[in-house]
C-alpha cells in the first residue's frame, strides 16, 4: 500500500499543470497617462490600436518577469511625440499565481514609428 502511495505521488508531481500563463500584448496608439509608483507599480492608460476607448493596464512594480522601470525612456518618448510613436507592452498573465508572486508579470516593451 505504501508503494502505491509513492507511485501516485510521483505521478501527480509529474503531471502537467492544467493552466498555463498566457502572454498578452497591448499596443497603444496613443497614451494619455503613465503612472509609476512604489505602491501602484506601472499604470498605463491610452487608446489601443484599432480601438476608440481608453484602456488601462496595471503591472505590479516588482513582477517576476522583470523590473518595469527599464522602459522609462520609451515611455517618455511616446508621451513626448504621441503622433509619431506607438508603445507595445507585453505581459504574462498567470491564471493560478503562487501566493508570493503577482498574477501579471512584465515581459517587455517596444516603441514603433507609426506609418
Amino acid at each position: 500500500m505504501i508503494g502505491k502511495k509513492y507511485i501516485l505521488g510521483a505521478l501527480l508531481a509529474c503531471a502537467p499543470l492544467a493552466s498555463h500563463a498566457v502572454v498578452t500584448t497591448y499596443t497603444f496608439d496613443s497614451i494619455s497617462s503613465i503612472e509609476n509608483g512604489e505602491s501602484i507599480g506601472l499604470v498605463i492608460t491610452g487608446v489601443l490600436v484599432n480601438d476608440t476607448v481608453p484602456t488601462t493596464v496595471a503591472i505590479p512594480r516588482y513582477s517576476s518577469g522583470g523590473y518595469i522601470d527599464r522602459c522609462n525612456s520609451l515611455y517618455t518618448l511616446v508621451l513626448s511625440l504621441p503622433s509619431v510613436y506607438s508603445l507595445t507592452i507585453t505581459v504574462d498573465v498567470d491564471p493560478n499565481p503562487p501566493p508570493t508572486f503577482p498574477a501579471i508579470n512584465f515581459k517587455g516593451c517596444k516603441v514603433d514609428v507609426k506609418s
